[in-house]
């Protein structure tokens, strides 16, 4: 009966730590409109995870310690604590925040995501339905301003800018009587109502400045048939074309800048409403934007793969290899504790590599030698917490001391991982060789450290520093050319996936799409 009471509050204690772990991720809920459904699931997730582990951590931790008081404390009471020092750890801003911040919020890609996608949008082709381009037309000549007048060559720049602007600005607009982005437009109204000033202050400067542009044209004209000296024309035109000059810049980057921000709350909008790639750039191309599909980026493929490797890998050794002997730990438990420690030296390479600049090699090429031994160090980190929570989980305080014993010599392992991956995973690597070829470099280079560590250990342990017996030859034989083969296979796996990959693009090919941002330019 006691056993099902600890269960049942267990399960509720869970259950409301997710539920305010997931109420605290969504405050403010417009962070979710700056990325994809995916992503901000994938991070809710992990902050809901995160947090559960943190909390069931903390009960089994609390519950053998307080079982040692004598007389011990009422049923329940190392639950009630855990769920409560969990919840003061989400809602305490100065605790919750630099990991979402700095970690989950990457994860995310908020708000990079959304600023990239309206790039992607900015830079693509507009093309509005012929209806939609006459209300623009209409609204642009209700404010003074008329494309159809015939314009001057240096001008249709500008024309062509506050057309797609006022057309982009008439499709947001229709929101409004959308049901599907209601939700959206009561989220981001205040954006919506920034973006209508700022349409209207842009058609009002366009306004002024076409037409002061019209008067300088007037005035060059009175100027000519007044003063009938070439020189005192030549010296008037540069004025003059350095007036209009700064004028149309000045128009192009405030109808620029507005069709950035449009573009961003579009970007917005179809990460709120719409939740596969497919279904947004569908949603956009109804827009008027005319979008070629994106190749699907690899974010996590290199730790995904890594992961499974791990697993079938570890879980063969566990199946051929001599029982490993442990005071403290079951051979279950040990392959639990095997395999974390190696996930987390993977992730403590890849992750910075994906989200941080310092972890990159960049345009210099030159191995960021700080963060390869930094990878290193964290693996041994995360390695030492986790044998202390495996050890105080299976006998206290003093399965904690009999566990980092046990390991101690071993942080080597997760170390060469880390450190090696670190440094097979920059951009450069082997970038003068052929794929295949740079596949096969690094599952010979992780597998020479692999098998080095093991070489290593077994020499450790043959010489009695590690007290395990003295081992059989075909044992040491078997340990080193598994590691050998089995750090190859995850050299030749994991490397490839987290490296930026830079294809060449023929010259022909790089030319500015034709909605690119515009500028005036004026003939001599």
């Amino acid at each position: 009966m006691e056993e099902f009471y600890i269960w049942r509050r267990a399960i509720g204690g869970s259950l409301l730590v997710v539920v305010i772990a997931l109420t605290a991720w969504y405050r403010p809920s417009w962070v979710s409109s700056y990325t994809t459904r995916w992503r901000s699931d994938s991070a809710a997730a992990l902050n809901v995870l995160g947090f559960l582990f943190l909390f069931l951590l903390l009960a089994a931790v609390l519950h053998r310690l307080f079982s040692a008081f004598k007389p011990a404390p009422p049923g329940g009471t190392s639950t009630w604590c855990a769920m409560g020092l969990t919840v003061c750890t989400i809602l305490a801003p100065q605790l919750s925040r630099p990991i979402r911040n700095l970690l989950l919020l990457r994860i995310a890609n908020v708000p990079a995501e959304a600023h990239r996608q309206a790039q992607r949008l900015v830079d693509a082709n507009f093309r509005s339905p012929p209806e939609r381009a006459e209300r623009a037309l209409v609204m642009l000549l209700r404010s003074g301003i008329d494309p159809q007048s015939d314009p001057l060559p240096i001008t249709q720049p500008a024309y062509r800018l506050l057309m797609r602007a006022t057309e982009l600005f008439l499709q947001i607009r229709e929101w409004e009587e959308n049901s599907r982005y209601g939700a959206f437009l009561l989220e981001a109204r205040n954006e919506f109502d920034e973006l209508r000033q700022c349409f209207h202050r842009l058609t009002l400067r366009s306004a002024r400045a076409l037409k002061s542009i019209e008067r300088v044209g007037e005035l060059r004209l009175q100027f000519s048939e007044a003063s009938p000296s070439a020189a005192q024309d030549e010296e008037t035109d540069k004025l003059l074309r350095a007036m209009v000059h700064d004028s149309l810049a000045g128009l192009c980057e405030d109808a620029n800048a507005f069709l950035l921000d449009a573009s961003l709350l579009c970007a917005r909008a179809a990460f709120t409403v719409h939740r596969s790639a497919g279904r947004r750039d569908e949603a956009l191309q109804c827009m008027g934007f005319e979008l070629t599909p994106e190749p699907t980026p690899r974010v996590y493929g290199g730790l995904l793969q890594g992961v499974l490797v791990l697993f079938f890998g570890l879980g063969v050794y566990f199946w051929l290899a001599p029982r490993l002997p442990s005071n403290v730990l079951s051979q279950p438990q040990l392959f639990i504790v095997i395999l974390t420690t190696q996930v987390g030296a993977l992730a403590s390479a890849i992750m910075p590599k994906l989200h941080f600049g310092f972890a990159n090699a960049g345009l210099t090429r030159r191995t960021p030698v700080t963060f390869v031994v930094a990878a290193g160090l964290a693996s041994v980190v995360a390695m030492l917490l986790i044998n202390l929570v495996a050890g105080s989980l299976t006998n206290g305080w003093e399965g904690v001391v009999a566990r980092l014993k046990e390991a101690r010599f071993f942080t080597l392992s997760p170390f060469t991982t880390a450190a090696m991956l670190a440094w097979l995973i920059q951009d450069h690597r082997w970038r003068r060789l052929s794929p295949l070829r740079r596949r096969l470099c690094d599952a010979l280079a992780m597998g020479c450290a692999w098998m080095a560590v093991s070489a290593l250990l077994q020499a450790l342990i043959f010489t009695g520093v590690i007290q395990r017996g003295t081992p059989d030859l075909i044992d040491v034989l078997f340990n080193v050319l598994f590691s050998l083969g089995f750090g190859a296979i995850i050299g030749a796996v994991v490397p490839h996936l987290a490296r930026g990959e830079q294809p060449v693009v023929p010259p022909e090919t790089m030319a500015a799409p034709t909605s690119a941002r515009l500028r005036p330019v004026l003939q001599d």
